[in-house]
């Protein structure tokens, strides 16, 4: 078994200023932390800037506030899917439209009504959200936002 992170964090950026307003919530940003090997410091696996990355946590703390970290205990075979998974996906594109679509599904709810992100892609892109969700198999994370990831886990 090996440990890795759930976390939701928030910053003083714009970007994250506004996601805060329109989802009415105290965080903007989740992400797994992890350590990749014994040897290696952790690091943040994470959709952010322009593309799904990976940081070390160090410096991913000189930019962020952490709010909350999740542990969660997964099995070896588990861990070396999600290696797999981080290894496929770095590189992939940050879902920019997605975040639009998002802004409709929360007016929306504002007032009642359900719909689904008209902008999802699937695989092709992703936000935050959608990348840590898809790790934990929650499904139809491209009409969540951090703070509906974080209600879910905690």
């Amino acid at each position: 078994m090996k440990t890795i992170k759930i976390g939701f964090s928030t910053s003083h950026a714009l970007f994250s200023s506004l996601i805060r307003l329109f989802s009415s919530s105290r965080v903007s940003h989740t992400y797994i932390r992890m350590p990749l090997h014994s040897s290696c410091s952790e690091l943040v696996f994470q959709a952010s800037g322009l593309k799904v990355n990976i940081e070390g946590y160090k410096h991913f703390e000189s930019h962020s506030t952490v709010v909350k970290e999740i542990e969660l205990q997964v099995s070896d075979e588990k861990y070396e899917e999600l290696e797999v998974f981080m290894c496929d996906s770095l590189g992939k594109p940050y879902s920019i439209k997605q975040i639009f679509g998002m802004v409709w599904v929360l007016t929306c709810r504002s007032v009642g009504c359900k719909v689904k992100n008209p902008f999802r892609d699937g695989d092709h892109s992703y936000v935050c959200v959608e990348l840590v969700a898809k790790i934990l198999n929650i499904p139809n994370a491209e009409d969540m936002t951090p703070q509906d990831l974080l209600d879910v886990l905690s």
